[in-house]
């Protein structure tokens, strides 16, 4: 019945009023068969008459108990106490008769008693029935109506238009029994008004109709499962300003105070009663103690207290204002005390608000409405562990006006949500025992709170946040993040254990400094987010400075930050940014940009998995340990390391790409593991890597390159000297580890730098000298290995520079041409010195001229024959130094050998007559020669130009005709070159033939000491005709002419032998039979071909 009772009160005026005219056939229907079971009596004495008349009654028999009566517009005088089961009384109306005390009775759990139709009831009355419609009588004495029909769902509507003239006492005493009254038109009760609600049955008075009058007292009586209801429907009335509410037994069930106007003090401790009200005006104090408090669209003029003491779901529906002060006191252990909670009306609390969660039952403020408005302090009491909202995730909004903020009166325990929370006062809050979840609000004040665990979601903080967490959190504590801080932010979590999180699934964004602090143990997961990266537009600092540790961007998007970095992390605190997968923390902004620490504690290094440094402008000032778990990128901009513990560490399987002359780190760079490694590191000016190639052990090792002399004081052996402006520091720290080492000598600051360079290696102890190569990209690499000294041996660094075995005092230079010619002479020379001698070494083909071999400066002759290209002249000095005999580095210079034109000697025919054409001379050598300038005697014309006398060609062969006037005469030809110039002049004499012919029909057939081979024969469409000499042979030209079968010249060519064949084209040539006159040197053959 409880559940019906709710129906009931919740619905509209107008849903009553349906309700209550689809009841009324329900009603009707019980009436008639209530009466079809009982004897009917209807009055027939006329307009007026006695009761005791039997000749008044249909039956004419005086109605007994049993009877049911009925009387329409006639007025009957009682004459005397009269039961019977039940009434219907329609106009007209009863008398008291003879008898002044003549009373009403009705009695039966199964009738239906009726009042209406203007009737007046001028006895006392005791109506007690199943079910009752009271619809516009007047009742002039007291009168009892009692519903208690044994029928499940006996509803007694009443439409109201009724006068109780005196005390009226109005009963509900069986399960399931509703008595609703009012629900058309206005009651008026002028005397005391008696509700009494018994085993379930409900009672409602002023339902749904508006102008109800209470003029006297309300007494009020439940037990439980019962319902008391005024004006509860969406009805109204007025209880007269002398008149008030009194409890008169409200043991249990529900009472619903609805649409009155209250001037007096409403006073109840009701511990097993549910307090509603709705819609009404209370002009004086409250002071309510009730198992549950509904409060939902009242106005509350005076101090106002309202006490939960029942664990029930009190779900307020808003609307209320409190104009005074007001206490909300909880002390049930269960259920939840709810404000605005399921509708969208807001509430207005215009004076201080005290919250005191005594039980463990929560508090919900505004869980709806747009605008639930605070204008003055909320203090909090919260001792039982319950949870306080304000606001809520669907609609409801809080705003804390100027003046108005959340007051720590004794709030130790439980939770704080705020959420939609709009303030405008600072947050001040020391509630170390509370959770605090924070969502969807804007603060404009400063913001410092410290609380148990802590949740922030999409908010925005105008001015600096400071957050403690000194609680053990767990993962349904999270942030999702999505908040804007507009200042200054920090966030501490204190606790021994458990995690916090920030960002889980949205950016943060910190357009100011942020501070996030693990002092204790726990873990701190921030900027989580998979979805989008933190941005951050001031300095930012980590500090994990006990046993937990922070983790950034574990499982989120890059982490990009353009401000300096602070990373404080105490051994054994940790600071871990991003993973394997994710979380790059790029290091952007185009100024110089600080990675450090603070304080002077023995920080620990950051552990990052992937660094990007991508700075516009700017470096990066290293002033702390960092550690490289994965990758590093060196997209733009420099690394420096700072201070004492400025320190880059590569961990054991991690990488970096990227790096060159603009892209490295200046300063201390260390590599864990013994995997060789190349270390990125230089000066602020120069990049000069390190390299190790690990050989045995594993060991950290800590790289720096330093412009300046090495510290260590100690002088390299006789015979050897170190760089005294650059060196490079290493550190094992106490392991003993072997390796190679390669340092970088680009833009070396040793000069002259030496011919042959070593590596020098301090061991601590003394300077070695180790044999090195130049290996890609300048390199200078140790052969042999060096090996480290640990720090529990012996303290210190080691060195390495540039060594080399002593130099002359000019320096290891040598002078002289680097271009020279055959067949010339020469000088070279370098630096003289004391008590030194000086051996050199020639290229072959060259020798000493000079008369003092031994000196530093000597004259050489390149001979004709010497080999051409890259040769290199090297000289050893000898000194005494430090009383010892020193073979100094040897000193060389690399010298280019040009070729001096040289033609060899002339190859062609050596007799011939006037009439020859076409006759090929050439040379046997084009070493070193450009051009070929060829004296030809009387009687020879170079072929095709007519030229006689001296002719020069570009290729080492002339081809002529013997004119008229050949006699016989030497061709003469010499080579030149622009770089040597001329060679030498090589002469050919070719003698007047007198026995020879001019014709070419009986030529050789064959070379004399030569295979002479053309091939393919017969030649189809474009191939080509290839002319193969097989055997050793000096020539390298063939002269070929093509004569057609009428003797007719067709073409002529003149070709370079390429691995013993010409080849020429034959496309031109037309189908036909032709001779080839092939000239090879001094012999002429010839051939036939056919081409189709």
């Amino acid at each position: 019945m409880k559940n019906n009772a709710k129906v009931i009160f919740k619905t509209t005026k107008d849903q009553t009023q349906f309700y209550s005219k689809a009841c009324l056939s329900f009603l009707v229907f019980m009436l008639l068969g209530s009466f079809a079971a009982n004897a009917q009596i209807t009055w027939t004495g006329g307009t007026s008459g006695d009761w005791n008349v039997a000749g008044n009654w249909s039956t004419g028999v005086i109605p007994s108990t049993s009877d049911k009566v009925f009387i329409s517009n006639a007025t009957v005088n009682l004459n005397g106490d009269r039961t019977v089961a039940g009434i219907s009384i329609t106009g007209g109306g009863i008398n008291p008769g003879s008898v002044s005390t003549s009373k009403l009775i009705t009695n039966s759990n199964t009738e239906t008693s009726f009042f209406g139709g203007a009737a007046i009831i001028d006895v006392p009355v005791e109506i007690s029935n199943a079910t009752m419609r009271l619809n516009g009588a007047t009742f002039e004495k007291t009168a009892i109506f009692e519903v208690k029909g044994i029928a499940p769902n006996n509803i007694s509507s009443c439409t109201g238009n009724n006068t109780f003239k005196q005390q009226t006492t109005i009963k509900a005493t069986q399960a399931n029994n509703f008595f609703i009254l009012g629900t058309n038109n206005p009651d008026t009760f002028l005397g005391n008004l008696i509700l009494d609600s018994d085993n379930g049955g409900s009672i409602q008075v002023g339902f749904s109709s508006n102008g109800n009058q209470f003029n006297q007292n309300i007494s009020l009586s439940s037990e439980a499962g019962g319902y008391i209801g005024i004006c509860n429907g969406g009805g109204s009335g007025t209880l007269a300003p002398s008149a008030s509410l009194v409890d008169n037994g409200l043991n249990g069930g529900t009472l619903v105070i609805g649409g009155i106007d209250i001037s007096t003090p409403v006073n109840f401790t009701i511990p097993g009663v549910i307090f509603q009200t709705w819609n009404s005006n209370y002009f004086n104090t409250v002071n309510v103690a009730a198992k549950g408090v509904w409060l939902s669209g009242s106005d509350f003029h005076e101090v106002t207290h309202f006490t939960k003491t029942g664990a029930t779901n009190d779900q307020g529906q808003g609307g209320n204002t409190f104009h005074k002060q007001v206490t909300l006191t909880n002390n049930a252990t269960g259920g939840f005390f709810g404000l605005s909670f399921s509708s969208s009306k807001d509430d207005t609390f215009k004076d201080e608000v005290f919250v005191e969660g005594i039980g463990r039952s929560g508090y919900y403020f505004a869980t709806y409405g747009s605008n639930n408005v605070f204008e003055k302090n909320v203090h909090i009491t919260n001792t039982g562990g319950g949870s306080i909202f304000f606001g809520s995730s669907n609609t409801g909004n809080v705003s804390f006006q100027t003046g108005a903020a959340i007051l720590n009166s004794l709030f130790n325990s439980g939770a704080l949500y705020l959420y939609k929370t709009n303030m405008v006062e600072p947050l001040d809050l020391n509630i170390p025992n509370v959770i605090l979840a924070i969502n969807t609000s804007h603060f404009q004040s400063a913001v410092t709170v410290t609380s148990s665990m802590l949740t922030l979601n999409t908010s925005i903080y105008d001015q600096a946040a400071t957050f403690d967490i000194v609680g053990v959190p767990s993962s349904n504590q999270y942030g999702k993040g999505g908040n804007i801080f507009h200042a200054p932010t920090s966030v501490r979590f204190n606790s021994t254990s458990g995690s916090v999180m920030m960002g889980q699934t949205t950016k943060d964004v910190f357009k100011s400094t942020l501070n996030i602090e693990v002092t204790q143990g726990g873990v701190f997961y921030f900027a989580h987010s998979a979805n989008e990266a933190n941005e951050y537009e001031g300095d930012v600092t980590f500090s994990a400075l006990g046993t937990g540790a922070i983790r950034v961007a574990e499982y989120g998007q890059d982490f990009s930050i353009a401000n300096n970095l602070t990373l404080n992390s105490v051994n054994p605190g940790k600071i871990v940014i991003g993973s394997n997968s994710n979380g790059k923390l790029t290091l952007d902004g185009s100024t110089d940009q600080t990675i450090t620490h603070t304080g002077t504690n023995d920080y620990q290094p950051a552990h990052v998995y992937q660094l990007d440094v991508n700075k516009l402008g700017g470096r990066i000032l290293l002033g702390t340990n960092l550690e490289i778990k994965k990758t590093m990128a060196f997209t733009q901009g420099m690394v420096k390391t700072t201070g004492a513990n400025g320190l880059l560490i590569f961990d054991e399987d991690a990488t970096y790409t990227g790096v060159d002359n603009t892209k490295y780190v200046s300063g201390k760079v260390q590599k864990k593991g013994s995997v060789s490694f190349v270390f990125p590191v230089g000066s602020d000016t120069q990049y000069r890597p390190l390299s190790t190639n690990v050989t045995a052990g594993s060991a950290p090792v800590t790289v720096y390159f330093v412009e300046g002399q090495e510290p260590t004081g100690i002088a390299p052996p006789a015979c050897y000297e170190i760089a005294t402006c650059e060196h490079w520091v290493v550190n094992s720290d106490n392991s003993v580890i072997t390796f190679n080492v390669a340092v970088n000598i680009t833009g070396s600051c040793v000069d002259p730098f030496p011919s042959n360079p070593l590596v020098a290696w301090f061991d601590k102890t003394q300077w070695n000298f180790l044999d090195a190569t130049i290996q890609p990209v300048d390199m200078l690499t140790s052969t042999p290995t060096v090996t480290t000294v640990p720090n529990s041996t012996q303290s210190g660094d080691h060195y390495v520079t540039i060594g080399s075995k002593l130099s002359l005092p000019g320096g290891n230079v040598m002078t002289g041409p680097t271009s020279v010619c055959q067949n010339t002479s020469q000088i070279y020379s370098v630096p003289s010195a004391a008590n030194t001698t000086y051996s050199w070494k020639l290229p072959i083909g060259w020798s000493i001229a000079s008369s003092n071999p031994n000196s530093n400066q000597i004259t050489v002759t390149v001979a004709s024959n010497a080999p051409v290209g890259t040769q290199t002249i090297a000289v050893y000095p000898s000194q005494v130094a430090n009383c010892e005999f020193c073979e100094l580095d040897p000193i060389t210079l690399e010298v280019t050998v040009n070729a001096q034109p040289n033609v060899g000697s002339v190859v062609g025919p050596t007799t011939a007559k006037a009439g020859q054409n076409n006759i090929t001379y050439s040379v046997t050598n084009t070493t070193g020669a450009d051009e070929f300038v060829w004296t030809l005697p009387t009687g020879v014309a170079e072929n095709g130009s007519g030229s006689t006398g001296t002719i020069t060609t570009t290729v080492p062969y002339i081809t002529v005709d013997f004119v008229a006037g050949f006699a016989g005469g030497n061709i003469n030809v010499y080579g030149t070159s622009t770089t040597c110039g001329n060679g030498p002049t090589v002469s050919m004499f070719v003698s007047l033939c007198t026995t020879c012919r001019t014709s070419n029909a009986t030529l050789p057939d064959n070379l004399k000491n030569n295979h002479l081979t053309v091939f393919p024969n017969p030649i189809m469409g474009s191939e080509k005709i290839k002319i193969q000499i097989e055997g050793q042979t000096e020539i390298s030209v063939v002269n070929v002419v093509i004569v057609d079968e009428k003797g007719a010249k067709v073409k002529s060519f003149v070709q370079e032998l390429q691995n013993g064949i010409v080849e020429i084209p034959g496309q031109s040539l037309v189908p036909g039979k032709y001779l080839l006159r092939i000239q090879v040197g001094s012999e002429i053959v010839g051939k036939k071909i056919l081409k189709y």
